[in-house]
């Protein structure tokens, strides 16, 4: 069965090679350099890079900050040491990779029923990391709504578990443990910045914090290599 699986993947392989040898120069054509394509996407591009520095001269000017404070790294501003916040910053590339692989592969796997809980599960997780970077929960939310943040991380936790009950069925199917350690490990960290501050309880309630980040990102990319290893299977099936 695998060696019928294998052959017809070969078969379709060459088949896909000789189509692409035999429109190499309609590939040639639409790859020229200042095709109208690639000109209207680099316009574009230009435009929401404007409108992103429009923005912060903006907010600089509404707040009375100076732009070289918005613009430039947080421990140039500060004169800080550059390892200061260093957990932190890995923590923050651990989620952004995770979102992005999230959001890549639901985009490619757009057609699929299970591409839908993966986007939404990824978009959650951008928020979550934003959220880390900017202190949306500590400060930014509660001065805005006057919610405490265990109310805020009560709204959280019902949007988690809406997205979680409405991809119940891709779920099973998932590396659970990895998402069981996850959960665990956040729970724990939210526990811990309830004792008194020390720097036992914030080294326990960061690596704590960090391990979560870790297996949650884990959880997403395990996910959608199931996604692709299962359209793979599909296609070589078919």
């Amino acid at each position: 069965m695998r060696t019928e699986i294998l052959l017809k993947g070969l078969g379709r392989l060459v088949a896909s090679m000789r189509n692409r040898v035999g429109n190499n120069q309609d590939q040639l054509t639409q790859s020229r350099v200042f095709s109208g394509h690639q000109i209207r996407e680099v316009v574009l591009i230009f435009a929401i890079c404007i409108l992103a520095l429009s923005a912060v001269v903006a907010f600089g000017h509404l707040t009375g900050t100076k732009i070289s404070h918005l613009t430039k790294d947080p421990l140039v501003v500060t004169k800080g040491r550059v390892y200061l916040g260093m957990q932190s910053n890995f923590g923050v590339l651990i989620w952004w990779s995770g979102a992005v692989i999230g959001l890549f592969t639901a985009l490619l796997l757009r057609q699929r029923l299970a591409s839908s809980f993966l986007f939404h599960l990824s978009l959650f997780t951008a928020f979550l990391t934003l959220d880390d970077m900017f202190m949306f929960h500590e400060r930014i939310w509660p001065s805005i709504t006057g919610l405490s943040e265990t109310r805020l991380f009560l709204v959280y936790f019902l949007w988690a578990t809406l997205i979680f009950f409405l991809g119940r069925k891709d779920i099973v199917r998932a590396p659970v443990l990895s998402l069981i350690v996850s959960v665990v490990f956040f729970a724990l960290s939210v526990g811990l910045d309830r004792l008194p501050n020390s720097q036992l309880q914030t080294l326990f309630e960061d690596g704590a914090k960090f391990i979560g980040q870790v297996f949650w990102t884990l959880f997403i990319i395990r996910t959608a290599l199931s996604h692709f290893e299962k359209t793979e299977q599909k296609m070589l099936v078919r």
